[in-house]
């Protein structure tokens, strides 16, 4: 089956175009290439049309993996045998320096989600994960002031840019934040916490 097999001029597409890019390993970038099958719907591309302008897209996609332990080399290691090397590839392998573990990464998860619950149980207000990232984001985050052509902004640090270090920091503050704030204590599950 094609990656765009299932896809139809129809706005229900997007579930079924969505399984198929997970299946083909661009989950990450469904926005883009939804807003992509929309413009080419209103060109009036072909089903063809598309499908040679999304492999073409996918091919032209750089990938970025973290390893940060045993297993996450051995799921990279795996992934990269099962690659189809039909022209040559680069990779380039380099040292980060101390990126935030998948255990401080799971539990900051972890903990926007039990954000999100209480918000939800004590105000009513409904909010998702990208609302209350971009919150904690705002309030936590290491920040770099910058300048372009005369003007300075801030750059905001991402969870996936910081270090274990800052990540360790952000953790801790907003594990002090939430009882103050939101009278909020968040769960510390060894596993994660012990690890962050």
């Amino acid at each position: 089956m094609s990656l765009l097999d299932a896809l139809e001029f129809e706005p229900v597409v997007q579930s079924e175009f969505e399984k198929n890019l997970v299946l083909a390993d661009v989950k990450q970038y469904l926005p883009e290439f939804h807003d992509f099958i929309i413009q080419a719907k209103q060109e009036f591309k072909t089903i063809g049309d598309i499908e040679i302008d999304i492999i073409q897209k996918v091919k032209k996609m750089k990938r970025t993996y973290y390893v940060n332990d045993e297993k996450e080399r051995s799921q990279l290691v795996e992934r990269m045998s099962k690659a189809k090397v039909e022209k040559p590839w680069m990779v380039v392998v380099s040292f980060v320096e101390s990126v935030c573990s998948t255990q401080q990464r799971r539990l900051y998860w972890m903990w926007i989600q039990e954000i999100i619950d209480h918000i939800t149980l004590s105000t009513g207000e409904t909010k998702t994960k990208r609302q209350i990232d971009a919150w904690l984001l705002d309030l936590f985050a290491p920040t770099e002031l910058s300048e372009f052509r005369g003007k300075s902004f801030m750059i905001v640090t991402t969870t996936s840019n910081m270090t274990q270090k800052q990540m360790r920091k952000y953790l801790i503050d907003i594990e002090l934040f939430c009882p103050t704030e939101l009278e909020l204590v968040l769960t510390h599950p060894p596993d994660l916490y012990d690890a962050a």
